[in-house]
């Protein structure tokens, strides 16, 4: 924070204190002395009062031992461990510690803090009083922002200060007036106003909030106020927080009353996120809970590409405890839909309980296992018809017993398992299962081993292990047709290196992936044995099919593949400061990427570049080409982007910010901000202006903004030390680039 500021701020180094002191002796030094015992005593030359805590000094002083009073004069100063204090003259307390400072400068030295007062009167440590008194973190000859109060009164034990009459000046021009204002001392939280947040934004127009923060307790908080939107007007804002010992919560709020930019009226959002253990942390209970007034709000209101491309907001209470050697769990689960694309809701799960096994296996031992579920599955819009398949609703019971035998040892390890999976529906409604009741009941067998080898080298003096650990995973699941069986919650896992040793293709318990297969893998790593920091890593990975796989979702087709595609992760920070990570995933069979993901990363002293690359082609869409005949290898690739970020200083004191998020099939900008940052020893200053698109569905009605991007500005001005004015620009990009960290620029 400090880093433009000079270290030497010209204080004479301070007399040494004497700790073994009683409290309220004090050691008086001088060149001459002129003393009469029980009378007024003078002192002159280099006059120094030293006690435990702090020491004084002057060219004259005259103590009045009766009242052990002091009287100080000519070039007086003050040390403590905090502060540094010099004036003309001053009246000291010796017995009690007080003490009067007129015409006195003062320096805080850790905060890089300074100013002067007519009057300064000091209660020891505990508080702190000035009359007529400025104060600015800026060096003398950079003195671009300073205050002034009348009254300022510190009280360092509640770690609160207080000020009336304030004027904030910004190159001596004032800029702001307050009566009365009240600020913490430390990071220990204090009522009262905020910095205020100013921004412009497209779907907003000129944005100004004024918070106020509420410190209930110190378990407790709150921070509510207006916001001011001159295009949609005037919101209510509210967060309250809180925290127990065993656990903690947050609630949100914001309400607009008839909004001005549509006919959509009165428009909110409510969400509560709450945490708690019990049991001596062996339960728990997680509720995350949000709703929204209309499928539009986001865009409208959401600051960021991640909030305004949500498409459900998450409703949601679960429950679990931990037993030695068990677990069981209770959930409920909606959605609240702000996409204005979804035709249907998902599913709800009212409820889903579970239970099964979680204790650790023992090598050379049996280790059973067992997953259990029951849930049942509803919807409001039941009986609409768009899909006689998916109008349908139900309980679903799924059990999983299993048992293996690890065998474990330094070189290596080998897993054999086998189990069964039953699953029984209970359905309601619909035409489209003839069988209310159908069920399912599948063995399945795995075998899962691997190697572990290692050498150690040395390069350019420096010593380093490598380990090659080759994995092979077996897994067997006979045929079974499941077509009459729902789809609730079930889907394709994406493609990936942990996805070749799973046991089911399929997420959810709907479908049952038959497998005769067979994981061929291996993983290099390369370990700095000095520091036992892993340097790099690779990946690779394929399947082998030895029979077609026939079970599939509705509407897709399997391909006739004998292998899987090739996946392939690799990371490396073997050069300082960089950082590359990449995943492909090749299908040799068709010779086409279906997954690439790459990001070369650099940071070193506040220079920040990011690149990246992805692309990523719909699975389901490719086991659908047999199928439908209308979907071609030229509209497979549902995403290709590439994302660069940075933020780059030009100068010791300027740094430009800014990323570029680019769709290519699309010829289109996913986000585009730029932007400058000062820093200065006392001051920094941060504007970025962004345009981002708002929404993934472009063509809206009347009732919402028919523009698909949002443009804003954002501002902020911290004067350190102080306080920060405008929005918060530095937590904006630490979210945008990955990275950024402005408190250790």
């Amino acid at each position: 924070m400090w880093r433009f500021c000079a270290v030497d701020f010209g204080i004479p180094e301070r007399p040494a204190y004497n700790p073994e002191l009683e409290p309220g002796q004090v050691e008086i030094e001088a060149d001459r002395a002129d003393m009469t015992e029980g009378e007024v005593s003078d002192f002159w030359g280099n006059v120094t009062f030293i006690d435990r805590q702090q020491a004084a000094q002057a060219e004259h002083a005259r103590y009045f031992s009766a009242d052990e009073r002091a009287e100080l004069e000519g070039n007086v100063q003050l040390w403590d461990d905090s502060q540094y204090l010099k004036s003309d003259t001053a009246t000291i307390q010796l017995d009690e510690e007080h003490g009067t400072f007129y015409n006195a400068r003062y320096w805080f030295p850790l905060r890089h803090g300074r100013g002067e007062s007519d009057s300064l009167y000091r209660e020891g440590d505990h508080l702190t009083r000035l009359k007529n008194a400025d104060y600015t973190t800026c060096p003398v000859d950079g003195e671009f922002w300073k205050i002034y109060a009348s009254d300022l009164d510190l009280d360092h034990d509640a770690e609160q200060g207080t000020a009336k009459h304030v004027v904030l000046r910004i190159k001596d021009i004032p800029v702001f007036y307050t009566p009365y204002a009240s600020f913490p001392l430390s990071d220990k939280r204090k009522s009262g106003f905020l910095p205020p947040s100013v921004g412009v934004g497209s779907r907003t127009g000129f944005d100004l909030s004024t918070p106020y923060y509420w410190n209930i307790a110190p378990q407790m908080d709150a921070t509510f106020g207006p916001r001011v939107m001159s295009d949609r007007g005037i919101m209510a804002v509210g967060e309250f927080r809180y925290l127990f010992e065993t656990g903690e919560g947050e609630i949100d709020a914001e309400y607009l009353p008839s909004d001005n930019g549509s006919d959509l009226g009165d428009r909110g959002i409510f969400s509560v996120l709450h945490e708690q253990s019990f049991f001596d942390g062996r339960g728990s209970l997680d509720i995350d809970y949000a709703n929204a007034s209309d499928r539009f709000y986001l865009e409208d209101f959401g600051t960021s590409l991640d909030v305004t491309s949500t498409r459900y907001l998450l409703q949601q209470a679960r429950t679990r405890y931990n037993g030695s050697w068990w677990y069981a769990s209770a959930n409920v689960q909606a959605y609240d839909i702000v996409d204005s694309t979804i035709t249907r809701e998902p599913y709800k799960r009212l409820p889903q309980l579970r239970f099964g096994t979680s204790h650790y296996p023992d090598n050379w031992q049996l280790y059973p296992q067992f997953e259990s579920e029951a849930v049942y599955f509803t919807r409001d819009d039941m009986g609409i018809n768009l899909d006689s398949r998916a109008d349908i609703e139900g309980a679903r019971y799924d059990f999983m017993p299993s048992v293996s035998f690890p065998m474990r040892g330094l070189g290596g390890y080998v897993e054999p398992k086998v189990g069964i999976r039953h699953t029984q529906y209970d359905l309601h409604g619909g035409d489209f299962f003839t069988d209310k009741t159908p069920s399912r009941t599948l063995p399945f067998t795995s075998l899962d081993g691997g190697l572990f080898f290692e050498r150690d080298f040395s390069l350019a003096d420096s010593s380093f292990k490598q380990t090659l650990e080759p994995r092979l995973f077996y897994l067997y699941v006979p045929y079974e047709n499941q077509d009459d069986l729902p789809i609730f919650d079930t889907n394709l896992y994406d493609v990936s290196f942990a996805q070749l040793f799973r046991e089911n293709r399929f997420s959810g318990a709907d479908r049952f992936g038959d497998a005769n297969q067979l994981t061929l893998a291996v993983t290099s790593r390369l370990i700095d044995n000095e520091r036992g920091r892993e340097l790099g890593r690779l990946s690779l990975g394929q399947i082998v099919y030895f029979e077609d796989r026939e079970v599939t979702l509705p509407g897709l087709v399997e391909e006739d593949d004998t292998v899987s595609p090739i996946v392939a992760e690799a990371a490396t920070t073997l050069i300082p400061n960089w950082e590359a990570v990449g995943t492909i995933y090749w299908d040799p069979e068709e010779s086409r990427t279906e997954k690439l993901a790459a990001r070369l990363s650099y940071n070193n002293d506040g220079r920040i570049l990011n690149l990246s690359y992805r692309q990523r082609r719909d699975r389901r869409q490719l086991l659908r080409t047999n199928f439908d005949p209308t979907i071609t290898n030229s509209n497979l690739l549902s995403v290709e982007q590439t994302d660069i970020s940075f933020r780059w200083p030009v100068s010791r004191q300027w740094s430009v910010v800014g990323r570029w998020n680019y769709a290519l099939p699309e010829s289109k900008t996913l986000e585009l901000f730029g932007g400058v940052e000062y820093e200065d020893c006392c001051w920094a200053f941060r504007a970025v202006a962004r345009h981002h698109i708002n929404s993934v569905n472009i063509n809206r009605d009347s009732t919402g903004a028919d523009d698909e991007y949002s443009t804003g500005i954002f501002l902020q001005l911290e004067l350190k030390g102080l306080t920060g004015i405008g929005s918060r620009a530095n937590q904006f990009l630490e979210r945008s680039i990955r990275g950024y960290d402005p408190d250790q620029f």
